[in-house]
C-alpha cells in the first residue's frame, strides 16, 4: 500500500509548459520519482483531470490544476517495483494486440483468397431479402430483453422485437458498412439494413459482404459525399456464389481463424482488466 500523500509539486514532480506541443502537458520527474511510476500514476488521475478540465471545442486541463493534483507516493524502491510490475503487464498487452492484429490480417487475406477462387458471382439482392429497421436510435432501453441494432458498433437493447430469425445487419450510416450476424429476436434502427431469408449460407454471404462492400462504398464515395448506403448499393453488390458443400468448407476454414481471434481477444480483455485492477489497488 502506498504511504504518503502530497500534491504534485510537493512530491518533487515538475510540470513543463507545453503550449507548443499541441496541448499536451509533460510531467517531468525529479530524482526521487521513478519515470515509469509517474506514467502509471498519471493514468490513475484520469477522472480528476476530466473533472477539472475545461474548454468549448475540446477539454483541456491547466498547468496550475495539474500542480494541485494530490497523489500518493511511496519510496523510490517501491515505485520501481510497482513500475516494473505494471510494465510487464503492458508488454503482455502489447504482444497480445500484435497477435490479434496479425490474426485479423490473416483472416482478411484468407477470406479474400478463398473467395477469389470462385468463378460465379451473384447480386446480393438475389441471395436474400433486404429491408431496414423502423425505429429511431434513441428508443433503446439498457434493460430491454432484445438486441437493438443501430449504425454503431455496440449492440443496444430494447423492449420489443420486429424481426425473428437468422440475419445480417449492415450499418447504413454512422459506422457505415459495419456488419453483424445474429440469430433470434431483435429490432433495428431505421438506417440499419436487415438481411434475411437467405438462399445461401448466411455466414458465407457475410464473408462476401465484408470482402467486397468496402470497395463498393469507396467507389461510390469518390464521386461525392456518401452519408449513407443506398438500397441499390446492396442489392447490386456482386458476391461469390458456389455449391452448398463448398460454401460450408470455406466457412469452416474461416470460422477456425475467427474463433482464434475471439479467443485471443478474450485474453487481451483479461489483461486489461488485470491492469485496471492493479492500478486501482496500488494507487489508493
Amino acid at each position: 500500500m502506498l504511504s504518503s500523500r502530497a500534491t504534485v509539486g510537493e512530491c518533487s514532480i515538475t510540470q513543463k509548459d507545453c503550449t507548443t506541443n499541441q496541448g499536451f502537458q509533460n510531467l517531468i520527474p525529479k530524482k526521487d520519482i521513478n519515470n515509469e511510476f509517474l506514467y502509471y500514476l498519471a493514468q490513475t488521475q484520469k477522472r480528476h483531470f476530466i473533472k477539472y478540465a475545461s474548454g468549448s471545442t475540446f477539454l483541456e486541463i491547466s498547468n496550475s490544476e495539474i500542480k494541485k493534483t494530490k497523489c500518493t507516493v511511496p519510496s523510490i524502491e517501491e515505485q520501481t517495483e510497482i513500475a516494473t510490475f505494471l510494465s510487464a503487464i503492458d508488454r503482455k498487452i502489447e504482444v497480445q494486440n500484435k497477435i490479434i492484429s496479425d490474426l485479423k490480417v490473416l483472416k482478411k487475406e484468407l477470406c479474400r483468397k478463398m473467395l477469389s477462387s470462385i468463378a460465379e458471382y451473384k447480386p446480393l439482392g438475389e441471395l436474400c431479402s433486404i429491408t431496414t429497421g423502423k425505429l429511431d436510435a434513441n428508443v433503446n432501453n439498457q434493460n430491454g430483453l432484445y438486441p437493438f441494432f443501430t449504425c454503431g458498433k455496440d449492440t443496444l437493447s430494447i423492449d420489443n422485437y420486429a424481426f425473428d430469425g437468422e440475419a445480417i445487419l449492415i450499418a447504413g450510416n454512422g459506422d457505415i458498412g459495419h456488419t453483424k450476424y445474429y440469430y433470434g429476436k431483435f429490432n433495428a434502427y431505421q438506417r440499419t439494413y436487415v438481411l434475411m431469408s437467405f438462399k445461401a449460407d448466411a455466414q458465407f454471404v457475410k464473408m462476401g459482404i465484408d470482402t467486397y462492400l468496402p470497395q463498393k462504398i469507396l467507389e461510390e464515395t469518390q464521386g461525392g459525399a456518401m452519408p449513407y448506403i443506398k438500397l441499390s448499393t446492396l442489392t447490386s453488390l456482386k458476391i461469390p456464389f458456389t455449391t452448398e458443400e463448398k460454401q460450408f468448407s470455406i466457412r469452416n476454414h474461416y470460422d477456425t481463424i475467427a474463433q482464434k481471434v475471439e479467443n485471443e481477444t478474450k485474453i487481451l480483455n483479461l489483461l486489461l482488466q488485470q491492469k485496471s485492477y492493479f492500478l486501482n489497488a496500488m494507487f489508493i
